[in-house]
């Protein structure tokens, strides 16, 4: 009588187990994009974000659509890795906010005759172009608010 119960227990285990539900909702951290909001009109942020942009090979630079992207930028420590941004700059119409949002698209070679495949980031570059962005909005404004002349009365 115990053996017959062990049995069904293991058989009713087994096919629960094999039973499938629906895939889990995708994790925020797996996707390549991460974004920063910053307090500027859309021209102070468009401006800086090119600055920061200036050693990377801009491919498309297209204001009215705030879409930026770069050319594959090559390493070869220690895998061959390539991968290559793309920006867009989102302003808010009821405050004077931009949105830039990065997305890293990369790329590892495991051998020499195989296809490049797919490979997640670890948003070190995103990070620290978006704290220069940021950056260089508070400093373009600080050299601003220097250089007018204050308003007579």
């Amino acid at each position: 009588m115990k053996n017959r119960l062990y049995f069904i227990f293991i058989i009713l285990g087994g096919i629960i187990s094999c039973s499938s539900s629906s895939p889990p909702p995708p994790d925020p951290s797996q996707t390549n994009t991460l974004s920063q909001t910053y307090k500027a009109s859309y021209d102070a942020a468009w401006s800086a974000t090119l600055k920061a942009l200036s050693k990377y090979q801009v491919t498309i630079s297209n204001k009215d659509t705030g879409l930026i992207k770069t050319d594959f930028i090559i390493s070869h420590a220690p895998k061959e890795t390539k991968w290559k941004l793309e920006l867009r700059l989102l302003a808010s119409e009821a405050e004077e906010t931009v949105k830039v949002r990065v997305e890293k698209e990369a790329y590892i070679s495991p051998g020499f005759l195989e296809a490049w495949e797919p490979l997640q980031t670890d948003f070190w570059v995103e990070k620290a172009l978006l704290y220069r962005i940021g950056r260089i909005i508070e400093l373009d404004a600080r050299v601003d608010k220097l250089t007018t002349p204050p308003a007579t009365p």
